[in-house]
Protein backbone atom coordinates (compact mmCIF):
# COMPACT_ATOMS: atom_id res chain seq x y z
CA UNK A 1 0.00 0.00 0.00
CA UNK A 2 0.80 3.32 -0.45
CA UNK A 3 2.68 5.09 2.42
CA UNK A 4 0.02 7.61 4.19
CA UNK A 5 -1.90 8.25 7.14
CA UNK A 6 -4.71 5.51 7.62
CA UNK A 7 -6.94 3.82 10.31
CA UNK A 8 -7.21 0.25 10.49
CA UNK A 9 -10.41 -1.90 11.24
CA UNK A 10 -10.37 -5.74 13.08
CA UNK A 11 -13.07 -7.72 13.03
CA UNK A 12 -12.92 -11.13 14.56
CA UNK A 13 -13.91 -13.95 17.46
CA UNK A 14 -12.69 -16.12 19.63
CA UNK A 15 -13.75 -18.80 22.07
CA UNK A 16 -13.70 -17.89 25.81
CA UNK A 17 -14.90 -21.16 27.76
CA UNK A 18 -17.98 -22.13 26.84
CA UNK A 19 -18.76 -18.62 24.84
CA UNK A 20 -17.25 -16.97 22.27
CA UNK A 21 -16.38 -13.27 22.29
CA UNK A 22 -16.54 -10.59 18.94
CA UNK A 23 -14.40 -8.27 18.27
CA UNK A 24 -14.89 -4.86 16.41
CA UNK A 25 -11.13 -3.10 16.71
CA UNK A 26 -9.98 0.17 15.67
CA UNK A 27 -6.62 1.72 15.20
CA UNK A 28 -6.67 5.84 15.30
CA UNK A 29 -4.39 7.43 12.58
CA UNK A 30 -1.41 5.29 11.69
CA UNK A 31 1.35 6.84 9.21
CA UNK A 32 2.20 3.93 7.30
CA UNK A 33 6.25 4.79 5.63
CA UNK A 34 8.68 2.13 4.91
CA UNK A 35 9.86 2.25 8.13
CA UNK A 36 6.98 1.58 9.34
CA UNK A 37 4.57 -0.98 8.28
CA UNK A 38 3.29 -2.85 11.84
CA UNK A 39 -0.38 -2.10 12.59
CA UNK A 40 -0.88 -2.84 16.81
CA UNK A 41 -4.75 -3.38 17.87
CA UNK A 42 -5.30 -3.33 21.53
CA UNK A 43 -7.69 -6.17 22.32
CA UNK A 44 -7.12 -6.35 26.09
CA UNK A 45 -10.83 -6.77 27.26
CA UNK A 46 -10.48 -4.39 29.89
CA UNK A 47 -9.40 -1.43 27.95
CA UNK A 48 -12.49 -2.04 24.98
CA UNK A 49 -16.41 -0.81 25.35
CA UNK A 50 -18.54 -3.96 26.08
CA UNK A 51 -21.95 -3.94 24.40
CA UNK A 52 -24.99 -5.45 25.62
CA UNK A 53 -28.00 -5.51 23.36
CA UNK A 54 -31.70 -5.70 25.14
CA UNK A 55 -34.84 -6.16 22.72
CA UNK A 56 -38.49 -6.24 24.42
CA UNK A 57 -41.11 -7.03 21.71
CA UNK A 58 -43.40 -5.28 20.35
CA UNK A 59 -46.89 -6.08 20.07
CA UNK A 60 -46.58 -9.62 19.74
CA UNK A 61 -44.13 -8.61 17.16
CA UNK A 62 -41.28 -11.53 18.04
CA UNK A 63 -38.33 -12.08 15.80
CA UNK A 64 -36.53 -15.26 15.22
CA UNK A 65 -33.44 -13.36 14.75
CA UNK A 66 -31.94 -9.78 15.98
CA UNK A 67 -28.44 -8.50 14.21
CA UNK A 68 -26.66 -5.30 15.92
CA UNK A 69 -24.64 -3.47 13.49
CA UNK A 70 -22.20 -0.60 14.94
CA UNK A 71 -20.27 1.71 12.49
CA UNK A 72 -17.42 4.35 13.39
CA UNK A 73 -16.92 6.96 10.62
CA UNK A 74 -17.17 4.45 8.14
CA UNK A 75 -19.64 3.84 4.72
CA UNK A 76 -21.79 1.18 5.77
CA UNK A 77 -22.28 -0.58 9.25
CA UNK A 78 -19.71 -2.49 9.09
CA UNK A 79 -20.31 -5.54 12.21
CA UNK A 80 -22.49 -6.59 14.62
CA UNK A 81 -24.02 -9.56 16.97
CA UNK A 82 -26.81 -11.89 16.73
CA UNK A 83 -29.51 -11.64 19.56
CA UNK A 84 -29.45 -15.58 19.76
CA UNK A 85 -25.30 -15.38 20.11
CA UNK A 86 -25.97 -12.52 22.99
CA UNK A 87 -28.48 -14.60 24.55
CA UNK A 88 -26.19 -17.78 24.73
CA UNK A 89 -23.77 -15.41 26.86
CA UNK A 90 -21.43 -14.35 23.78
CA UNK A 91 -20.26 -10.89 24.43
CA UNK A 92 -19.59 -8.37 22.12
CA UNK A 93 -16.91 -5.64 22.38
CA UNK A 94 -15.38 -2.62 20.14
CA UNK A 95 -12.73 -0.49 20.54
CA UNK A 96 -14.11 2.97 22.82
CA UNK A 97 -15.70 5.71 20.31
CA UNK A 98 -18.43 7.00 19.04
CA UNK A 99 -20.94 4.20 17.07
CA UNK A 100 -24.62 4.53 15.75
CA UNK A 101 -26.38 1.35 16.10
CA UNK A 102 -28.58 -0.24 14.00
CA UNK A 103 -30.76 -3.54 13.99
CA UNK A 104 -31.86 -5.78 12.01
CA UNK A 105 -34.74 -7.98 13.25
CA UNK A 106 -35.27 -11.24 10.65
CA UNK A 107 -38.60 -13.06 10.51
CA UNK A 108 -40.59 -10.43 11.39
CA UNK A 109 -38.05 -8.19 9.56
CA UNK A 110 -37.27 -4.77 10.89
CA UNK A 111 -34.45 -2.25 10.28
CA UNK A 112 -34.20 0.47 12.92
CA UNK A 113 -31.79 2.83 13.98
CA UNK A 114 -30.58 5.31 16.65
CA UNK A 115 -31.57 8.86 15.49
CA UNK A 116 -29.31 12.20 16.02
CA UNK A 117 -25.71 11.92 16.38
CA UNK A 118 -23.61 8.58 16.76
CA UNK A 119 -23.14 8.04 20.43
CA UNK A 120 -20.08 7.49 22.66
CA UNK A 121 -19.27 3.79 23.89
CA UNK A 122 -17.12 3.78 26.71
CA UNK A 123 -14.59 1.37 28.59
CA UNK A 124 -16.66 -1.00 30.30
CA UNK A 125 -20.01 -2.33 29.93
CA UNK A 126 -22.63 0.03 27.67
CA UNK A 127 -26.22 -0.97 26.99
CA UNK A 128 -28.12 -0.71 24.24
CA UNK A 129 -32.08 -0.73 24.27
CA UNK A 130 -34.79 -1.27 21.50
CA UNK A 131 -38.32 -2.70 21.03
CA UNK A 132 -41.22 -2.23 23.85
CA UNK A 133 -44.84 -1.97 22.75
CA UNK A 134 -44.70 1.90 23.07
CA UNK A 135 -44.45 3.10 19.10
CA UNK A 136 -45.10 6.19 18.21
CA UNK A 137 -45.18 8.15 14.97
CA UNK A 138 -44.91 11.22 13.56
CA UNK A 139 -45.21 13.06 10.43
CA UNK A 140 -43.33 16.45 8.52
CA UNK A 141 -43.84 18.24 5.39
CA UNK A 142 -41.41 20.41 3.50
CA UNK A 143 -43.62 23.16 4.27
CA UNK A 144 -47.11 23.70 5.62
CA UNK A 145 -48.29 26.22 2.80
CA UNK A 146 -48.93 24.84 -1.14
CA UNK A 147 -50.54 25.36 -3.87
CA UNK A 148 -52.49 23.17 -6.01
CA UNK A 149 -50.11 20.75 -8.26
CA UNK A 150 -46.98 21.58 -6.41
CA UNK A 151 -45.27 18.79 -4.81
CA UNK A 152 -46.05 17.65 -1.25
CA UNK A 153 -42.73 16.10 0.61
CA UNK A 154 -43.61 13.45 3.46
CA UNK A 155 -41.22 12.80 5.94
CA UNK A 156 -42.43 10.41 8.49
CA UNK A 157 -40.83 8.77 11.27
CA UNK A 158 -41.91 5.56 13.19
CA UNK A 159 -39.89 5.02 16.34
CA UNK A 160 -39.79 2.71 19.12
CA UNK A 161 -40.00 2.73 22.97
CA UNK A 162 -36.34 3.86 22.84
CA UNK A 163 -36.31 6.29 20.20
CA UNK A 164 -34.75 3.88 17.53
CA UNK A 165 -36.39 4.94 14.36
CA UNK A 166 -37.79 2.18 11.65
CA UNK A 167 -36.53 2.31 8.67
CA UNK A 168 -38.04 -0.71 6.73
CA UNK A 169 -40.22 -3.75 7.82
CA UNK A 170 -40.84 -7.48 6.28
CA UNK A 171 -43.50 -9.11 7.83
CA UNK A 172 -44.15 -12.96 8.88
CA UNK A 173 -45.22 -13.78 5.11
CA UNK A 174 -42.49 -11.77 3.83
CA UNK A 175 -44.80 -8.53 2.25
CA UNK A 176 -43.11 -5.22 2.85
CA UNK A 177 -44.76 -3.28 4.89
CA UNK A 178 -45.75 0.47 4.15
CA UNK A 179 -47.97 3.15 5.04
CA UNK A 180 -51.04 4.87 3.58
CA UNK A 181 -51.25 8.76 3.08
CA UNK A 182 -54.39 10.32 3.18
CA UNK A 183 -55.87 14.11 3.25
CA UNK A 184 -58.73 15.07 4.47
CA UNK A 185 -60.87 18.15 4.63
CA UNK A 186 -62.24 20.16 7.00
CA UNK A 187 -64.93 18.37 7.30
CA UNK A 188 -62.90 15.10 7.73
CA UNK A 189 -63.80 13.66 4.12
CA UNK A 190 -60.93 12.08 2.69
CA UNK A 191 -60.18 13.81 -0.63
CA UNK A 192 -56.83 11.98 -1.18
CA UNK A 193 -55.16 8.69 -0.67
CA UNK A 194 -52.42 6.85 -1.37
CA UNK A 195 -51.44 3.58 -0.29
CA UNK A 196 -47.70 1.34 -0.69
CA UNK A 197 -45.90 4.54 0.86
CA UNK A 198 -42.72 4.29 2.12
CA UNK A 199 -41.60 4.40 5.83
CA UNK A 200 -38.24 6.63 5.19
CA UNK A 201 -40.12 9.82 2.76
CA UNK A 202 -42.82 9.68 0.55
CA UNK A 203 -44.04 12.80 -2.16
CA UNK A 204 -47.57 13.43 -3.06
CA UNK A 205 -48.68 16.05 -5.99
CA UNK A 206 -51.56 17.94 -5.03
CA UNK A 207 -54.75 17.75 -7.09
CA UNK A 208 -55.28 20.26 -8.90
CA UNK A 209 -59.07 20.54 -8.21
CA UNK A 210 -58.27 21.06 -4.19
CA UNK A 211 -60.11 24.23 -2.84
CA UNK A 212 -58.48 26.39 -0.38
CA UNK A 213 -58.81 25.65 3.48
CA UNK A 214 -56.87 24.09 5.89
CA UNK A 215 -56.43 20.21 5.23
CA UNK A 216 -55.36 17.42 7.70
CA UNK A 217 -52.32 15.01 6.47
CA UNK A 218 -52.42 11.46 7.70
CA UNK A 219 -49.90 8.66 7.61
CA UNK A 220 -51.14 5.15 8.75
CA UNK A 221 -49.74 2.13 9.75
CA UNK A 222 -50.74 -1.71 10.58
CA UNK A 223 -47.79 -2.97 11.22
CA UNK A 224 -45.90 -3.93 13.71
CA UNK A 225 -48.76 -2.15 15.43
CA UNK A 226 -51.81 -0.24 14.32
CA UNK A 227 -50.70 3.86 14.49
CA UNK A 228 -51.51 7.09 12.92
CA UNK A 229 -49.74 10.15 12.58
CA UNK A 230 -50.86 13.66 11.05
CA UNK A 231 -50.54 17.11 10.64
CA UNK A 232 -52.02 20.62 9.09
CA UNK A 233 -51.32 22.57 6.12
CA UNK A 234 -53.31 25.42 4.30
CA UNK A 235 -54.05 25.37 0.61
CA UNK A 236 -53.87 28.14 -1.29
CA UNK A 237 -55.64 29.43 -4.78
CA UNK A 238 -53.49 32.50 -4.66
CA UNK A 239 -50.22 32.13 -6.62
CA UNK A 240 -48.19 34.79 -4.64
CA UNK A 241 -44.72 34.86 -5.96
CA UNK A 242 -44.56 31.13 -6.78
CA UNK A 243 -45.12 29.24 -10.05
CA UNK A 244 -47.36 30.29 -12.52
CA UNK A 245 -51.73 30.51 -12.55
CA UNK A 246 -53.40 29.59 -16.29
CA UNK A 247 -56.63 30.11 -16.40
CA UNK A 248 -57.95 28.42 -20.06
CA UNK A 249 -60.78 28.83 -21.87
CA UNK A 250 -62.80 26.53 -24.94
CA UNK A 251 -65.21 27.48 -27.46
CA UNK A 252 -69.01 27.94 -26.05
CA UNK A 253 -68.04 30.07 -23.31
CA UNK A 254 -66.66 26.91 -21.45
CA UNK A 255 -63.28 26.07 -19.40
CA UNK A 256 -60.59 23.88 -19.73
CA UNK A 257 -61.22 20.41 -17.59
CA UNK A 258 -57.91 18.48 -19.22
CA UNK A 259 -55.56 20.26 -20.78
CA UNK A 260 -51.16 19.76 -21.77
CA UNK A 261 -49.23 22.26 -21.24
CA UNK A 262 -45.43 22.47 -22.63
CA UNK A 263 -43.23 25.44 -20.89
CA UNK A 264 -39.96 26.41 -22.23
CA UNK A 265 -37.33 29.06 -20.25
CA UNK A 266 -36.11 30.99 -23.05
CA UNK A 267 -33.57 31.97 -20.82
CA UNK A 268 -31.90 28.47 -19.99
CA UNK A 269 -33.75 26.12 -22.30
CA UNK A 270 -35.13 24.27 -19.75
CA UNK A 271 -38.44 22.58 -20.38
CA UNK A 272 -41.70 22.11 -18.08
CA UNK A 273 -44.09 19.41 -18.86
CA UNK A 274 -47.42 19.20 -17.24
CA UNK A 275 -50.91 17.09 -17.42
CA UNK A 276 -53.51 18.79 -15.85
CA UNK A 277 -57.35 17.15 -15.47
CA UNK A 278 -59.78 18.03 -12.95
CA UNK A 279 -59.87 21.49 -13.49
CA UNK A 280 -61.27 24.00 -11.56
CA UNK A 281 -62.66 27.06 -13.72
CA UNK A 282 -60.01 26.06 -16.17
CA UNK A 283 -57.18 26.86 -13.48
CA UNK A 284 -54.18 25.02 -13.51
CA UNK A 285 -51.17 25.47 -11.35
CA UNK A 286 -47.96 24.78 -12.74
CA UNK A 287 -44.52 24.74 -10.04
CA UNK A 288 -41.96 26.75 -12.00
CA UNK A 289 -39.17 28.74 -11.46
CA UNK A 290 -39.12 32.67 -11.84
CA UNK A 291 -37.92 33.34 -15.35
CA UNK A 292 -39.59 33.67 -19.30
CA UNK A 293 -41.33 30.96 -20.60
CA UNK A 294 -42.44 30.27 -23.78
CA UNK A 295 -46.59 28.30 -23.16
CA UNK A 296 -47.77 25.99 -25.82
CA UNK A 297 -51.12 25.05 -24.23
CA UNK A 298 -53.29 22.00 -25.80
CA UNK A 299 -56.75 21.12 -24.40
CA UNK A 300 -60.24 18.97 -25.52
CA UNK A 301 -63.28 21.00 -26.68
CA UNK A 302 -66.19 20.36 -26.43
CA UNK A 303 -67.23 19.90 -30.50
CA UNK A 304 -64.10 18.11 -31.38
CA UNK A 305 -61.24 19.77 -32.35
CA UNK A 306 -58.60 20.84 -30.26
CA UNK A 307 -57.85 24.13 -28.62
CA UNK A 308 -53.87 25.42 -28.93
CA UNK A 309 -52.51 28.14 -27.19
CA UNK A 310 -49.04 30.02 -27.47
CA UNK A 311 -48.24 32.65 -25.68
CA UNK A 312 -44.90 33.84 -23.50
CA UNK A 313 -45.58 34.26 -19.97
CA UNK A 314 -43.21 35.62 -17.23
CA UNK A 315 -42.83 33.51 -13.82
CA UNK A 316 -44.41 34.08 -11.30
CA UNK A 317 -47.47 35.26 -12.70
CA UNK A 318 -51.48 34.61 -13.56
CA UNK A 319 -52.76 34.78 -17.44
CA UNK A 320 -55.71 34.19 -19.42
CA UNK A 321 -56.14 31.82 -22.17
CA UNK A 322 -59.34 33.75 -23.68
CA UNK A 323 -60.93 31.36 -26.63
CA UNK A 324 -62.25 34.60 -28.66
CA UNK A 325 -58.61 34.96 -29.20
CA UNK A 326 -58.57 31.45 -31.12
CA UNK A 327 -59.25 30.86 -34.63
CA UNK A 328 -60.43 28.13 -36.49
CA UNK A 329 -58.20 26.39 -38.78
CA UNK A 330 -59.38 23.79 -41.72
CA UNK A 331 -56.75 21.57 -42.35
CA UNK A 332 -56.74 18.95 -45.62
CA UNK A 333 -54.47 17.05 -47.37
CA UNK A 334 -54.12 16.38 -51.13
CA UNK A 335 -52.58 13.71 -53.20
CA UNK A 336 -50.06 15.04 -56.30
CA UNK A 337 -53.59 15.66 -58.32
CA UNK A 338 -55.31 18.05 -55.92
CA UNK A 339 -57.89 15.13 -54.82
CA UNK A 340 -58.65 15.81 -51.77
CA UNK A 341 -58.16 13.27 -48.47
CA UNK A 342 -60.14 14.78 -45.77
CA UNK A 343 -60.44 18.64 -43.59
Amino acid sequence: MSEGIYQFMYEGSRFADLAMDSFMLLTPDTSISSTNNTITFDSQIDHLAKINVCWTDMNNFSPTMVYSYFSEGWDAYVTGISREQLAAGDNFYVTPGFYKPQFSIRNNYVEMREEGDARQFTTGENTVFYGGENITAKVELNKYTYLPGEIMTITPTLKDEYGNRFLSILNSTNNWQQMTVEILDSSNQVVYSRSNTPYNSASVELPQNMLEGIYKLRICSQYPKPIEAETCFTLSRNIGSSGVKLTVGTPGNLYANTLTVQMLNLNTGEKINYRASNLINGEVFIPASEGEYQVYINTPTQDGPKAIYLRDVSVPGEYVFKSSTLNKVNLAVTDELGNVFGN
